[in-house]
């Protein structure tokens, strides 16, 4: 009679624990948003719509000042739709080699590289991209500098990697072994089984790892300032130069005059950040909601 009741009072101050965690945790987001949404209004009553919707940014014009920030919104989804690009197929067939062919004495070797890939410091993946990747691209495609979109896009896909991995290996790992072998007694071949049958239990989880690397990689900003040559345009090839709205943030916010309108427009470059990678985390929730599969 005694250890329940101790069991009820400790059940009690968990959930307690847990109420106050979880209700922290949402003002903590709460108040980010409002902390950026104050100085962001402010920016928008200053600068029409129209004007921010432009592609040439010039907040310390001599005769008028621009504040266009579609080169930042194009520099950055040119990188990581790029980074995507590269790191989804490869994710994904490294996670069915990993699961389904190499030998299980084999795996933690390749889970602890992974691991030691997702730990080097963006700063140390930017010097690879600063002094490797961007000499290879220059000599490459004859280009003057080989800081282009498709310098940052490489190195973001290095970088948000070991995620999707790491995900979708996990998702391979947990699905029974029963239905691999229902597939190969059927005659499929181990790809057919993995990818006609096993993927339909891992969609969940390899939806979830794009958006999760979509948002690593929207927001991603030491490395990408050292990769992409922070030009601020629209760049209408890969191997052209620009410029990330993060990169934007870090690089002008130090000079910025605190409470300037060019304070307030950076303010309103990073809201926009915020409500992106916001969306991002209620898609994923969303759409894996809907495509769930359950394992019985």
């Amino acid at each position: 009679m005694k250890r329940s009741s101790i069991n009820n009072n400790s059940e009690k101050v968990f959930r307690l624990a847990s109420t106050v965690a979880a209700v922290l945790a949402a003002l903590m987001v709460v108040l980010i948003i409002i902390f950026m949404l104050l100085p962001s209004l402010k920016a928008l009553v200053k600068i029409p719509l129209r004007e921010l919707f432009t592609t040439r940014w010039n907040p310390e014009g001599y005769s008028k000042s621009s504040w266009g920030i579609l080169p930042f919104l194009a520099g950055s989804l040119w990188t990581t739709i790029i980074a995507l690009a590269i790191s989804i197929p490869i994710s994904f067939l490294a996670a069915i080699f990993s699961t389904q062919f190499l030998p299980a004495t084999f795996r933690p070797i390749t889970d602890l590289f992974f691991s030691i890939l997702a730990g080097i410091p963006s700063v140390i993946m930017g010097f690879l991209a600063l002094t490797a990747i961007a000499p290879l691209l220059a000599k490459t495609f004859n280009l003057p500098s080989g800081l282009t979109m498709l310098n940052g896009g490489i190195t973001l896909a290095i970088m948000v990697l070991p995620t999707m991995v790491s995900v979708l290996t996990d998702s391979f790992q947990k699905i029974p072994q029963i239905y691999k072998e229902g597939a190969l007694a059927l005659g499929a071949s181990k790809w057919q089984a993995a990818i006609g049958v096993l993927f339909q239990f891992v969609k969940p989880a390899f939806i979830s790892s794009i958006l999760l690397s979509f948002g690593r990689a929207i927001g991603e900003t030491m490395a990408v300032i050292m990769a992409v040559g922070n030009v601020a345009m629209i760049p209408t090839s890969p191997l052209q130069p620009g410029e990330t709205m993060t990169g934007a943030l870090a690089i002008e916010m130090p000079e910025a005059v605190a409470n300037s309108l060019h304070y307030n427009a950076l303010f309103l470059i990073g809201f926009i950040l915020l409500i992106i990678a916001l969306l991002v985390n209620y898609l994923s929730g969303l759409i894996t909601s809907k495509v769930r599969v359950e394992i019985q």
